[in-house]
């Protein structure tokens, strides 16, 4: 999930995030911040997140990603460019 969170202007910077450390693998995280390095030339940073149990539906045993979408929006860093959300919850899309 990338939400943009403000007009690019020159900015290298991005945010991963990862819900809960028990949520996201520590090491698909580093790889992640590793590839954007390289890549993009950018400096990730890391920032804890809100738990997503709130957009938990139990019928399907899933996440609604709508409702993580909105959480990310409201708490993206001010200065950030972009916000990159790792998770080991299984996301739907409501149809």
């Amino acid at each position: 999930m990338s939400p943009t969170c403000s007009t690019w202007r020159g900015r290298n910077e991005v945010s991963v995030r990862g819900a809960t450390p028990d949520e996201t693998d520590g090491e698909a995280l580093a790889a992640v911040r590793e590839r954007l390095v390289r890549e993009f030339g950018l400096a990730p940073r890391t920032i804890e997140l809100p738990p997503v149990e709130f957009a938990l539906d139990p019928v399907r045993k899933q996440y609604g990603s709508i409702p993580v979408m909105e959480m990310l929006a409201r708490n993206c860093p001010a200065d950030a460019f972009k916000v990159l959300a790792v998770t080991g919850r299984d996301l739907f899309i409501p149809v």
